[in-house]
Parts: C-alpha cells; structure tokens; sequence
C-alpha cells in the first residue's frame, strides 16, 4: 500500500501489502492518500474525498466566474465623471481587491487540478526506487503547494473586503461624501 498524505499515521498499519490493483485517490482536509487494496471502509472516504475535492474545486470556479463578471461589469460601467475623493478610493480599492482576489483564487484552483499530477509523480518515483532497491514500497507524502493556504485564506478575505468596499462606494456615491 501507498499513502500518500501531509501527516505521519494516516496508513492503517496493515496495509503495507504490495499488489498490483487499481489506485485510489484519497483527499482527507488537505491530506492526500494513494492507496492500493483499500477495505470497504477506505473505499467510502476516498470517494467522500473525491468528491469533497471535486465540490472545493467546483464552488472556487463558480466563485471566479461570478467576481471576472463583476470584475469587467464594473471597469466597464463605471462612469468618469468626477466624484468625491472617497468614492474614487472605494472604487478602485473594490477593483484592485478583486482582481487580486481572482489572480488568487486561480492560484487555488491551479494548484487543485496538479494536486493528482504530483501524486502520480511522486508515486512513479517511489515505485521505481523500491524495484530498484528491491523493498517495499514507502509512504509518500504529499502537501499542497506552500502557496495554497496563504492564497485560499486571501481569496475569500479579499472578495469579502471587495464587496464591502462596493457598498461603501454606493453609501459614498448617494451621499455625495
């Protein structure tokens, strides 16, 4: 067996059989397993981690479709005729926070779709080492990208931070301030 993950003691302890059948993708949290001759048990959460992965991955797309639309909505309705000065800064913080938020989330997305990329990777190497030696085959561990929490966590903070900059250019924009 194969595990695949970014913590010690995920692999049940007999699991360490070596098999030729098929490989299962496993995402716990951010943890990732790779596991070969999985039990019922094992089965049900690689395919509960599949799909979680899959929703994660879904929701980030629908998430930066909608803020590209507001994004190109906004630049190109916004009108230049001159406004208080406060205005003027929540509208273009509001902007610059969400295409940050975008060129983030697609950092996210990005590091999503190679996550099963590297695995594979890592897993070849493995596998070629352990014939090569002729042992076993070890745990292999796998993380996201050093990037990815850092730029999930400022996604959402900046789209939030976006839409409330949004409002207080409209509160701005009634009240002439």
């Amino acid at each position: 067996m194969v595990v695949i993950c970014s913590r010690v003691g995920i692999a049940p302890k007999n699991a360490c059989t070596f098999a030729g059948e098929s490989l299962y993708l496993c995402r716990q949290t951010l943890n990732i397993a790779i596991m070969k001759d999985p039990d019922s048990t094992l089965e049900q959460v690689a395919r509960l981690s599949r799909e979680a992965t899959d929703k994660e991955s879904e929701f980030l797309r629908y998430i930066l479709l909608a803020a590209s639309g507001m994004l190109g909505i906004l630049i190109s309705l916004h009108s230049a005729s001159p406004e208080c000065l406060y205005s003027r800064w929540a509208f273009l913080l509001s902007v610059l926070s969400l295409a940050l938020a975008i060129l983030l989330g697609s950092l996210v997305l990005y590091d999503l779709s190679r996550l099963a990329r590297r695995a594979q990777e890592m897993l070849s190497e493995e596998y070629a080492a352990a014939i090569r030696e002729h042992r076993p085959q070890k745990p292999i561990f796998l993380t996201h990208a050093r990037y990815y929490a850092f730029c999930e966590k400022a996604t959402y903070i900046l789209l939030l931070l976006s839409l409330v900059l949004l409002c207080a250019y409209a509160v701005c924009n009634t009240f002439r301030v």
